[in-house]
């Protein structure tokens, strides 16, 4: 997993097309669903960091779909997060 990561990782640091990026931002959806538990369950702060550091980098890019599809990431990566751990201090009234 770690080497995937890492793939992973390098691809979102460079400048990328809009429709590789769409694909690998298809690739991390993937990855944060498949892998939920390691990236929020335990104390692994490297990856969690890493990768929202990437998607919220591109939420300032000049083209609308790359920030749109940036924001759905960062959005999903909250939701995932609040999914796997336990919720009850954080309920909104």
């Amino acid at each position: 997993m770690q080497d995937f990561f890492e793939v992973l990782m390098a691809l979102l640091q460079q400048d990328q097309t809009v429709s590789f990026l769409s694909c690998v931002f298809r690739t991390v959806r993937r990855y944060i669903y498949k892998f939920a538990d390691v990236l929020f369950k335990y104390q692994n702060t490297e990856y969690c960091g890493g990768l929202l550091y990437e998607i919220l980098r591109y939420t300032n890019a000049n083209n609308g779909i790359t920030r749109a599809e940036a924001g759905a990431l960062a959005y999903l990566m909250i939701k995932v997060r609040l999914s796997c751990i336990s919720c009850t201090s954080w309920r909104v009234y």
